[in-house]
């Protein structure tokens, strides 16, 4: 039970119990990320600690296998807060409790949310093209649990004010058909991305090579990239753009460490076949640099495989 402590009170004889003050210390946290506005407000409200309690138990209730502290879930709530009088009601504590545990990359809540919603996530994007299905739904998982240089992950912008299950199926068709229009293309700078992860080259050698045929491989790398099934292209996307290692596309994609591997694999040696053969067809390039260019891409190929094969978790040299 916890003992219910106001901060305000100027009558304690002495200190709380010792098992008040981890509530104490969420409290704190709470008022801290609170909407300023309402601040000052919480702060002298005598039943904020009863209010905070409930959240807690009715979150814990919901989903008591989640391993997230008290302070760290009721800033996550308050940093969410309206400016609004009654910004505590109507909050659904088990659904927000479970978007912060995923916003954390929390294994557990990820596969309790998966089993949970995965469904409803294909539900949903049921009019897109039937064969796609699958794989959209896992490219809107990876949009919603992981961040990037650009934005957080999608599950932090979920407020608690209605059905986790209904904001997520109204999420996945947006972010599905802006995936699926990204299937027309890789933008510019995606590329340059691509291309620098997928040839992140040490050997001297190596790298003159890179510099000096830059835009064939370029050319190579876009067309082989827009010719791999939609699975392998998320995959790759994945790897060198959402910086996942083969444990979070296992867990985001619900299978084992060992098929994350194969499919990797598949994903990176479609893609350099592909490439030779652009290659092979680029009349820009005469014997000598076609010979240096197939390499350089049979080279990199080799050492990403055997990276993947020894069971390092980024196929990416790391410096």
């Amino acid at each position: 039970m916890h003992v219910c402590i106001s901060m305000s009170s100027e009558h304690e004889s002495s200190p709380p119990p010792s098992s008040s003050w981890d509530s104490l210390t969420a409290r704190e946290h709470f008022l801290h990320a609170a909407p300023e506005g309402l601040r000052d407000e919480f702060a002298i409200d005598d039943r904020l600690q009863t209010k905070l309690d409930r959240l807690l138990a009715d979150a814990r209730e919901s989903w008591p296998n989640f391993d997230i502290d008290d302070g760290t879930f009721l800033r996550y709530v308050a940093e969410r807060l309206g400016e609004r009088d009654d910004a505590l009601s109507g909050l659904l504590a088990g659904d927000l409790y479970l978007a912060c545990a995923c916003s954390r990359g929390d294994e557990p809540a990820i596969s309790s949310f998966r089993s949970t919603y995965l469904q409803k996530i294909r539900f949903a994007l049921r009019s897109l093209p039937r064969e796609s299905v699958d794989d959209l739904a896992q490219s809107v998982m990876v949009k919603l649990f992981v961040s990037s240089e650009r934005r957080p992950p999608v599950i932090s912008k979920y407020a608690g004010r209605g059905k986790l299950g209904s904001w997520v199926q109204t999420i996945a068709v947006r972010e599905g058909q802006s995936l699926l229009r990204k299937e027309a293309g890789l933008a510019s700078d995606e590329i340059e991305m691509l291309v620098d992860k997928a040839f992140d080259v040490v050997d001297a050698e190596m790298l003159e090579l890179k510099t000096r045929y830059h835009e064939a491989l370029k050319r190579a790398f876009e067309h082989g990239f827009n010719e791999l099934a939609l699975r392998e292209r998320n995959l790759l996307r994945h790897e060198y753009l959402d910086g996942l290692d083969v444990d979070r596309i296992a867990a985001l994609y619900g299978t084992s460490c060992s098929i994350a591997h194969s499919w990797r694999s598949q994903a990176h040696s479609a893609l350099f076949d592909q490439m030779k053969k652009v290659v092979t067809d680029d009349l820009s390039l005469d014997g000598d640099d076609f010979n240096r260019v197939l390499r350089l891409i049979e080279s990199q190929h080799e050492l990403i495989l055997a990276r993947i094969t020894d069971g390092e978790g980024d196929a990416s040299p790391s410096h």
